[in-house]
């Protein structure tokens, strides 16, 4: 068994180990049945911050003109150009989330004999729920739900059969107006082209690869078989569309995505985890804007 003793220290109350603090690894002892709940495990994980003393560590966050002016000096060096509001409000979010992090992590002595720069601590801190969500092993009943709740990236994809009619942007003054006019007079003649007149049962994938994603969009937004209908634009110009059929996609059976299921429940607890973590620890800081507003401007 490790020994522990607490003792002060100026950024706050640090664990001093004769082996590192390894909490992924006490997440797992203290709870060795998998089907314990998952709010059972971050209620543990959360107890854990208990151990840090806030009465004598600094928990006021400022922001002064040198760090605004510094972030603004990264991003432009990234992307040679300065950065929008929105944009500087995201990287000021991180940058506020990144210190509590980093001095979370300090107090837990999770640097500890580990010489790595700010940024590498508070993903420590971000990994912990890594940690939490190894411990969870969902039962089928969980991810089926889970499933449920998520229909649409479980399904095939839908199909359709169709002709199509091209009005060509190379052979053609206007080809819009004039599928227009055709499709008004009822005179569906148009030219050849690079791409077939009939669609027998093709995936949206396979027509948008054909026929390109805007042509694509149109005909995923039909519900039902309809006479000719357009003009609907694709690279290569605009198409009178006829459908014959549409086949709806059908749910995939679970066992057959199992895997893909409980590998995205999990990351969405993962996600679900930090989110709540974040909150309750910027209860714990006082975040001081300290710069003027026009050097974002």
């Amino acid at each position: 068994m490790v020994n522990k003793e607490l003792t002060h220290h100026r950024s706050g109350i640090r664990l001093r180990n004769k082996a590192p603090f390894n909490i992924g690894s006490m997440l797992k002892k203290l709870f060795q049945e998998p089907l314990l709940s998952f709010a059972l495990i971050g209620a543990a994980f959360f107890v854990i911050f208990s151990f840090a003393d806030d009465s004598d560590r600094n928990n006021r966050i400022v922001i002064d003109q040198y760090d605004a002016e510094e972030i603004i000096s990264k991003w432009k060096l990234q992307w040679n150009r300065l950065p929008t509001s929105n944009e500087f409000k995201g990287i000021l979010d991180n940058h506020i989330k990144q210190e509590i992090y980093y001095r979370e992590a300090l107090a837990l002595n999770l640097d500890h004999n580990d010489e790595i720069i700010k940024r590498r601590m508070a993903q420590k801190m971000q990994f912990l729920a890594q940690s939490v969500t190894a411990t969870v092993d969902p039962s089928n009943e969980e991810l089926i739900a889970f499933m449920d709740a998520h229909k649409e990236d479980y399904m095939t994809e839908k199909k359709i059969t169709f002709h199509q009619v091209l009005f060509s942007n190379d052979l053609r003054e206007n080809p819009e107006k004039d599928a227009e006019i055709a499709l008004l007079n009822e005179k569906i003649i148009g030219d050849s082209g690079p791409v077939k007149s009939i669609f027998i049962l093709e995936s949206f994938y396979q027509i948008r690869r054909h026929l390109g994603l805007e042509f694509a969009t149109a005909l995923d937004s039909v519900k039902q078989i309809q006479s000719w209908i357009g003009p609907v634009k694709s690279s290569f110009g605009f198409h009178l569309v006829q459908i014959e059929q549409i086949v709806p996609g059908e749910p995939i059976p679970f066992e057959e995505v199992r895997q893909k299921v409980k590998e995205a429940y999990l990351y969405d607890l993962e996600q679900k985890f930090n989110e709540n973590l974040m909150k309750s620890l910027l209860k714990k800081y006082q975040v001081v804007l300290d710069f003027d507003e026009s050097t974002i401007q």
